[in-house]
């Protein structure tokens, strides 16, 4: 069982104490935190579409994962994923896809999570990318979400992964997603966000950040953040475009993440 110290660290604002936490965790230590995680999980040893560090400060959280392959692998790659790692990048993160999605959240976590590193490594040992739903798809509208896979999902986050920003990528206008979001976290209102932000880097069509400040169980501090375009439609087919979102967010809040 971890000391308190430790879980603070581990799960605190600080990236620094989050990856050296994580890094001198001893295989039981690790074991039991693996453990917790899993708990009520319905897939052995991880779900697909779920590739996490055990602590990461960013999570995005997507309907499903989309239907482009991994051009690194050969055959068949829909199945059960490692479990999630500590200290170093979950390797699922390395996915190469033909449309860009995971070259655009990985430009995302480097912008938020700033270790001060030309290695980026490190920014993604603190990344995670988990999906509503296990199944492969293309479009958001076709995925039917399962309630208890996605509140399991949903409650693994808050209280497991314990990050300090879910941006929601897709999920603007999926209503089974906002019922298992207000389910889930008790400060979100999808009608009514605490801040909202306009996308200034795109002036042709009024995108915005909508935003809400959510506390876990621990009393961790949450922003959930409802992102103004999945990274594969417009305007964010443009990479310049999306990387101009991804500083203007992290411009704006990556105070919240200590050195």
């Amino acid at each position: 069982m971890l000391s308190a110290s430790d879980t603070a660290r581990i799960w605190g604002d600080s990236l620094g104490e989050r990856l050296d936490g994580a890094r001198k965790l001893h295989d039981s230590a690790l074991s039991a935190v693996h453990e917790d995680l899993c708990k009520g999980r319905p897939v052995a040893p991880w779900p697909y579409g779920n590739a996490t560090s055990i602590n990461p400060l960013l999570v995005t959280l997507g309907p499903s994962p989309g239907g482009s392959p991994d051009r690194r692998v050969q055959g068949p790659a829909v199945q059960p994923l490692e479990l999630p790692t500590a200290g170093v990048k979950h390797p699922h993160t390395d996915y190469e896809d033909d449309k860009g999605f995971w070259d655009k959240c990985r430009w995302l976590a480097r912008a938020v999570v700033q270790t001060g590193s030309t290695i980026s490594e490190d920014s993604y040992a603190l990344y995670g990318n988990m999906n509503l739903d296990p199944n492969p798809s293309g479009k958001a509208s076709d995925v039917r979400i399962d309630p208890a896979f996605g509140e399991w999902v949903l409650r693994t986050i808050r209280d497991g992964l314990r990050p300090r920003f879910v941006i929601c990528l897709g999920l603007k206008g999926k209503s089974d997603a906002i019922k298992l979001l207000e389910r889930v976290f008790d400060d979100f209102h999808a009608a009514k966000p605490h801040a909202d932000y306009p996308l200034e880097c795109y002036e042709k069509k009024r995108l915005r950040f909508r935003e809400w400040n959510c506390v876990g169980s621990t009393g961790n501090q949450i922003k959930l953040v409802m992102w103004p375009q999945h990274p594969s439609q417009p305007p964010f087919s443009s990479l310049e475009t999306w990387r101009g979102a991804c500083r203007e967010f992290a411009g704006r809040h990556c105070g919240l993440i200590r050195p």
